[in-house]
């Protein structure tokens, strides 16, 4: 059991590095940067402001910076609401994911239940039903 539990950790670590690194590198060769379409910057503010965030140092450097900000939950500033921690605005907005998530799961377990329920009778009793008179 004990086994089982630490390959199950070490796949969800390894899918948990893998998923980091390929989002990052995607973000950094994606075209264009965030302050691109500021039309009311200048180029030396752009340019102060890339240094502010760090985005002039190495890639490599970057990539350790934001994997060890990742292990201690410091996800950086938002670009684009004003400065604010990224981990406060997932914070804030997590509440209501999870009411949806939990929703749809209800819905999903009820609807599967009722349709093994239909499906067992159906199997048991050996009812064949023509294709017009199913809803789908």
């Amino acid at each position: 059991m004990v086994k089982y539990l630490g390959k199950r950790i070490f796949y969800i670590l390894v899918t948990l590095f893998l998923v980091t690194t390929i989002t990052f590198f995607l973000m950094k060769f994606m075209p264009g940067t965030p302050f691109t379409n500021q039309a009311k910057m200048s180029p030396e503010q752009i340019q102060q402001v890339k240094e502010q965030y760090g985005l002039t140092k190495p890639l490599w450097y970057q990539y350790l910076a934001y994997l060890g900000g990742v292990v201690h939950g410091n996800f950086g500033t938002s670009f684009q609401f004003s400065d604010q921690p990224v981990s406060y605005l997932i914070g804030t907005r997590i509440g209501p994911s999870l009411q949806l998530g939990a929703q749809a799961m209800i819905v999903g377990v009820i609807a599967g239940i009722v349709l093994g329920a239909f499906s067992a009778v159906k199997r048991t009793l050996g009812l064949t039903l023509p294709l017009r008179l199913l809803p789908f």
